[in-house]
């Protein structure tokens, strides 16, 4: 089975400068994925999208290959990750002259795997036979049916509802992407241009293992969290 496994890892990060070779523990933020990357024994292809020579060169220190930088047009703010993804695939396609079964996106800004966590959610897309597999966390921030938003300069409920203030055992049981991996069929990622297909499953951490990094604060959170990382 061909299975490409892509580091997505843009430079000009807004929110954190470079935010994806900031230092942690010691070591760049991407390592950290390419480590748990570099331990699957079923990624058959695994490759940076990048469009930085500089995190090419650091990406190749850790022996991760770039086949080319990213054009500009898949680079920019406001860049869907979905075209990246797709320039990616057929490209390394048509290099290795082979077609993929799945396409696996990590994302640097959730460093914090278990070791075997991407192989056992490879397996689990397999023996399901689903064709897309996400990784998700329980809600840690407050539930959306408790936020209130002001309009006309009254405050009032975000989600309309009958009671004020809903016990939480009330409260529907809702859950974030965690990032720490996608899974999609190679052909619903290049014919539908998503990474959401229609037979579904999915990867549940813990609150305590979540690690989304997009400010100072998750930063410094993360280097609590991985202080043990091995």
């Amino acid at each position: 089975m061909n299975i490409l496994g892509i580091i997505p890892a843009r430079s000009n990060s807004k929110g954190i400068k470079n935010k994806n070779i900031k230092i942690i523990n010691g070591k760049e933020l991407i390592y950290y994925t390419i480590k748990r990357a570099k331990e699957s024994n079923l990624i058959s292809h695994l490759i940076s999208s990048t469009d930085s020579k500089k995190y090419k060169k650091l990406f190749q220190k850790f022996g991760v290959q770039t086949p080319e930088l990213r054009p500009k047009k898949f680079s920019k703010d406001r860049s869907n990750i979905i075209d990246a993804l797709i320039h990616e695939t057929k490209l390394v396609e048509k290099l290795k002259n082979i077609k993929f079964d799945f396409v696996v996106l990590l994302q640097v800004t959730s460093p914090n795997r278990k070791k075997g966590e991407i192989d056992n959610n490879l397996k689990k897309i397999i023996r399901s036979k689903s064709d897309s597999l996400i990784s998700l966390c329980p809600l840690n921030t407050t539930h959306p049916e408790k936020m209130k938003k002001i309009k006309k300069n009254q405050v009032v409920n975000y989600i309309r509802r009958s009671d004020e203030n809903p016990p939480r055992q009330k409260l529907e049981k809702l859950y974030v992407p965690s990032g720490n991996i996608y899974i999609i069929k190679r052909d619903i990622l290049i014919k539908a241009r998503t990474l959401i297909g229609n037979k579904q499953t999915f990867h549940i951490i813990k609150k305590k293992d979540f690690v989304n990094i997009d400010d100072e604060d998750d930063f410094n959170l993360a280097k609590i969290k991985l202080k043990n990382f091995k």
